[in-house]
């Protein structure tokens, strides 16, 4: 019992300090349970997922977090109940890929997304949480929706 507490300690531990060492930042991750797959190097994080960094706040019922050789986080896989919020944008989708390089945040499955007044949805939504560009897609043979709303002032 001991070893498998001192090793997710370890690889919790490793997980938060690939997060820092990554351009994204610090993040805080809080979860049920991790497990770390070597050879695959990546991490599930599962129960009532919570990712915190500067640029986002991620809720999901599971997440995986791939890594670069050095332990730099590559992309975030997430799963079930994805709600992502930055600075402007609230997304709400089934699932999500957040790709730490390029900045962006794709979310798919029924993906709905609010940046201040304005609504967007359609089956994939794109954004930059950095330059705030967003493009969204609808599947085959659907429309996708946007909502304007314009200042009042």
């Amino acid at each position: 019992m001991r070893i498998c507490l001192t090793i997710s300690i370890i690889i919790i531990f490793a997980a938060h300090t690939a997060f820092a060492a990554d351009d994204v930042g610090k993040v805080t991750i809080h979860a049920a349970s991790v497990r770390y797959f070597g050879e695959e190097n990546r991490s599930a994080f599962t129960g009532n997922v919570v990712m915190i960094n500067a640029d986002y706040t991620l809720t999901a019922d599971r997440a995986e977090v791939y890594f670069e050789e050095g332990s730099a986080v590559k992309t975030i896989r997430c799963f079930s109940n994805v709600n992502i919020k930055t600075a402007n944008i609230l997304a709400v989708s089934n699932f999500a890929d957040i790709d730490a390089l390029k900045q962006t945040i794709t979310v798919f499955g029924n993906a709905r997304v609010w940046q201040e007044n304005n609504y967007m949805e359609g089956e994939t939504v794109i954004f930059n949480y950095i330059t705030r560009e967003i493009a969204v897609k609808k599947g085959e043979g659907g429309k996708v929706r946007v909502i304007v709303n314009p200042d009042e002032d």
